[in-house]
């Protein structure tokens, strides 16, 4: 969702602001039916712990991308 599965430039690294912006795409996902509570909470916390966009880019390897 959102690129986060390929990002331009993996290395850059991550304000607050785009670590709570992941989760809140994690949170539709899982009120789209796409993941369960568990791999939200799971995901969620690996989110907010990242430090580079290519961090988050296993979170979202088996979303789609957002429209």
């Amino acid at each position: 969702m959102s690129g986060y599965a390929d990002p331009e430039r993996p290395q850059e690294r991550l304000s607050d602001a785009e670590r709570e912006e992941a989760v809140g795409h994690l949170m539709t996902a899982q009120t789209e039916g796409r993941l369960t509570t568990a791999e939200l909470a799971d995901r969620s916390a690996s989110a907010r712990a990242a430090v580079t966009r290519g961090d988050l880019a296993p979170l979202f390897a088996d979303l789609p991308a957002a429209a």
